[in-house]
């Protein structure tokens, strides 16, 4: 086997920028085929990110106070995109809209998350899944497998099929 150096700070970034890509195709997901009017009210934290984000980099490209300036927006557009209780679906969709388009000022300012997000998530995961050989039309068989044998409560196939796929290394 040969020896697999880890880079623990890159991977904890690149996970960072996957889960920034995962919101945004989340909030697209969301909205797609709305039409949204991005005037009105919008949550607290989809209606201060972008000025947080610009005062931040204004302030000597304050790189680390800019995107801490734009956490508290992904955050909660994850909570809308998952839920949005006690929130009204129009403001739930603005808000979500919103920070869509606030994460293209961001794009634009630092030119990173300009990227579509499905191709960018997905290229992600066909990188990873070359770099460890992971065959992936065998693991999606097996996936789809394990969700027959739950589907029909086989639950002896659907823990073997498991236990199969973290025999390769996937987590389910």
């Amino acid at each position: 086997q040969p020896l697999q150096v880890r880079f623990t700070g890159l991977e904890e970034a690149d996970d960072r920028v996957a889960y920034i890509y995962e919101t945004m195709l989340a909030a697209q997901k969301l909205l797609e085929g709305r039409d949204i009017d991005l005037d009105g009210d919008v949550v607290p934290e989809m209606a201060t990110a972008r000025e947080g984000f610009r005062a931040a980099m204004l302030d000597d490209l304050n790189t680390c106070g800019a995107m801490g300036a734009i956490s508290d927006m992904l955050r909660e557009a994850n909570r809308l995109a998952a839920s949005g209780k006690g929130v009204a679906k129009p403001v739930r969709w603005r808000s979500l809209a919103r920070c869509l388009e606030d994460m293209k000022y961001v794009a634009q300012a630092i030119g990173v998350f300009g990227r579509d997000p499905q191709e960018y998530l997905q290229e992600r995961r066909d990188l990873k899944a070359r770099r460890i050989r992971l065959d992936v039309p065998e693991v999606e068989r097996l996936l789809g497998e394990r969700d027959a044998a739950r589907d029909g409560k086989d639950w002896a196939r659907a823990d073997e099929l498991r236990d199969a796929l973290a025999h390769l290394g996937v987590k389910i």
